[in-house]
């Protein structure tokens, strides 16, 4: 089954944020799989959106740049560290533009 792709429109050089929920609770997180020829991962953060001691749940935020014009995909797992398979997919198709 063909995923839906979220299409981002971005300019080369110029940084650009995908952020996703993440229920570390459960040992849930998002890893990022990309070509980092013309993408490069600069920065990724963690916040944490509900604060009580039981419960690790918030937002993940991954910062890119592209250094080349051209269309390019970004797919993101969401994986459980036990699990050999994803429990989740999203696909971000970037357009990059000078």
């Amino acid at each position: 089954m063909e995923r839906e792709k979220k299409i981002l429109k971005v300019l080369v050089g110029e940084p650009f944020k995908i952020t996703l929920w993440e229920d570390r609770t459960h040992g849930h997180s998002w890893q990022p799989q990309f070509d980092s020829t013309p993408i490069e991962l600069v920065d990724e953060d963690y916040e944490r959106t509900i604060h009580v001691d039981t419960a690790d749940f918030g937002k993940r935020t991954f910062e890119f740049v592209c250094s080349q014009s051209g269309q390019f995909e970004i797919v993101f797992e969401k994986r459980i560290g036990w699990k050999f398979t994803a429990d989740d997919r999203k696909v971000f198709l970037i357009e990059a533009i000078p």
